[in-house]
């Protein structure tokens, strides 16, 4: 089953490393943005961050999709936001509609150790940037 909302509750005490990319099986995003967090999932779960959650503007079914294509789910919490919410809200979403793709998302990654936010990187084009070397330090 598809969880409609977030429980932050678990939340306290810990580091989430939350990362936007603008869209799941895009080319820049399937093969650049999520691979290097899926291989170092155990390690970077160990060293740096006790959740890690990708975020896109597509839906929760293309999410879970991506997720069980890439074989993440379990080390990886895949985050929905059709509406744009997040990027709007922290100004990092991305027009794409010249790609087809409308408003989405930016690329950016936050890093929130008990609620607070320590990081945040982002990009504001849809170039293959991953930001996983700059936060594993």
């Amino acid at each position: 089953s598809l969880a409609t909302q977030l429980n932050t509750d678990t939340w306290k005490g810990k580091v989430i490393v939350l990362v936007s990319v603008p869209g799941s099986f895009t080319p820049g995003c399937h093969v650049t943005h999520l691979p290097p967090y899926i291989v170092k999932a155990k390690e970077f779960k160990a060293k740096v961050a006790d959740i890690i959650m990708f975020a896109t503007s597509n839906d929760p079914f293309i999410m879970s999709a991506w997720g069980h294509v890439l074989h993440a789910k379990g080390n990886i919490l895949f985050l929905s936001d059709p509406k744009v919410e997040l990027g709007s809200k922290l100004r990092l979403s991305l027009d794409l509609s010249a790609l087809g793709l409308g408003l989405c998302n930016g690329q950016f990654a936050i890093a929130i150790d008990d609620f607070k936010v320590k990081y945040i990187g982002h990009s504001r084009s849809s170039k293959n940037t991953t930001f996983i070397d700059l936060m594993w330090h």
